[in-house]
């Protein structure tokens, strides 16, 4: 390494080809963590000390991106804090000079992942820059706004054409950069990009009114994704273990009630956005992003116990017609671990799974038969008198209704009724015997039980 800084003065591109070298070849085989957080900032020192051209940033960029990818974790936080005070230098020192492309060049650098923890006010820092490069004279243009007087003669801080291009200007920046930055910046785009929509007059033609209706919904799509990241990254592995009313996914409330109210701002447009799609393709986007959204709305719903708010949800979720969106959503239902002392009404789970299951059956048969197993679940835990029930969902003194039994059972029995007419032997065996085991649960003294059961001993099989 003393060599190699000492080439540097006379060669500084062959110091930084052994470093690369040694770097990826040596230490990344030895794993020496240590060794390989020095190497790559003594590499960085180097490129920094000779910053002149776009070369060594191309070069640079290269090795940041191989180093990201090559290591488990990201750089420590003295090595991070290190890296990021060179780089920084660097940012300056060509702001100044304006040379506003260089100095955004290396700011991007900057802020790669591979430097999150070197805290959040760096982090901050870096992300205010980066936007400010984006942005031009953004902070110049609200600092002006901020000081108009809201007079009759000038009612908005910004015309017409400001708002347009800084709406579309920070929802492509953040579209562009999701991938790369940090999510908590591109959430602060986004949400930025929101406001400006929001700025805009409300006697504007239809035509533009739609459009940023369209690219208000976007944002929120994009600002609930990007919050379930954020809740997903957390370290909450303990808590998840220490506490069991939480399903295995998590989202802590305060990113939970965030993103259900991104949620409902674009549940709210759907449906006009979906009267002025023709096309199928524009209907399926909305709808698929929709069916998403439904799912994270049910999932935070489901951490911040709001029990009353799961039946709309699931409803809601009607447009999209997607038995894959169902099964995720009867996978989170029925896999909440809520407090025994939390039950829900039973007839209203029981009319959630009836709606979940007639769709599964035009559209997924294997969601239909998860469903039928979870039934016959839920309908022993339902059977069995005691003062704490396993099922989240009962009580033992709370049955599941025998109508829905009888229906579930009759209607699984005469698709196995289906499969025996197409021959299809294996099939129609597994489902008549679901259905029986869910007749047994019925009621009625074992009357539908017997009907069915006689109904499938008429039955023939080919050997």
């Amino acid at each position: 390494m003393t060599r190699i800084r000492k080439l540097q003065d006379d060669s500084p591109s062959l110091a930084c080809q052994l470093l690369d070298e040694f770097l990826f070849t040596r230490l990344f085989s030895a794993k020496t963590e240590d060794w390989i957080e020095k190497a790559f900032i003594t590499r960085i020192w180097i490129s920094t000390s000779h910053a002149g051209n776009l070369d060594v940033l191309e070069s640079l960029n290269r090795v940041v991106n191989t180093v990201s990818n090559d290591l488990t974790a990201p750089l420590s936080a003295s090595a991070a804090h290190g890296a990021q005070s060179l780089l920084w230098k660097q940012v300056e020192s060509h702001f100044v000079r304006g040379e506003y492309e260089l100095a955004d060049s290396w700011c991007r650098i900057a802020s790669h992942k591979v430097f999150s923890n070197s805290g959040e006010l760096n982090n901050a820092k870096i992300a205010r820059q980066v936007s400010y490069h984006q942005f031009g004279d953004l902070a110049a243009a609200q600092a002006k706004a901020s000081r108009r007087t809201q007079t009759a003669q000038s009612p908005q801080p910004f015309t017409i054409k400001e708002l347009d291009w800084f709406s579309r200007n920070s929802y492509n920046i953040a579209l562009r950069s999701c991938t790369d930055w940090d999510p908590r910046q591109s959430l602060r785009i986004l949400q930025a990009c929101i406001k400006f929509i929001d700025l805009y007059p409300k006697d504007m033609d239809a035509n533009t009114l739609a459009d940023l209706s369209l690219r208000r919904m976007f944002c929120d799509f994009l600002c609930a994704s990007l919050l379930t990241v954020l809740a997903r990254s957390e370290d909450n592995i303990e808590a998840q273990v220490n506490d069991d009313t939480f399903v295995p996914r998590y989202i802590p409330a305060p990113y939970a009630n965030h993103l259900r109210n991104h949620v409902e701002a674009f549940r709210k447009r759907l449906q006009d956005e979906l009267d002025r799609f023709e096309l199928d393709d524009a209907r399926g986007d909305l709808l698929k992003k929709y069916g998403a959204l439904v799912a994270f709305d049910l999932e935070a719903a489901v951490n911040l116990r709001k029990w009353d708010d799961l039946g709309q949800i699931v409803e809601g979720a009607k447009v999209c017609n997607d038995a894959k969106v169902f099964g995720v959503l009867a996978d989170i239902i029925l896999l909440s671990k809520a407090p025994p002392a939390t039950s829900y009404a039973t007839d209203k789970l029981a009319r959630w799974i009836r709606c979940l299951f007639q769709i599964s059956l035009a559209n997924d048969l294997k969601v239909a038969e998860e469903l039928l197993n979870q039934v016959l679940t839920l309908a022993r835990d339902s059977k069995i008198v005691r003062p704490v029930s396993p099922s989240p969902f009962f009580k033992g003194t709370s049955p599941y209704p025998t109508e829905e039994l009888e229906w579930l059972a009759t209607t699984a029995f005469n698709r196995a009724v289906d499969f025996y007419s197409s021959s299809d032997d294996t099939t129609c065996k597994r489902w008549a015997e679901l259905a029986l085991s869910v007749a047994q649960f019925s009621d009625d003294g074992g009357a539908l039980h017997k009907l069915l059961q006689g109904n499938y001993l008429k039955m023939s099989w080919e050997d």
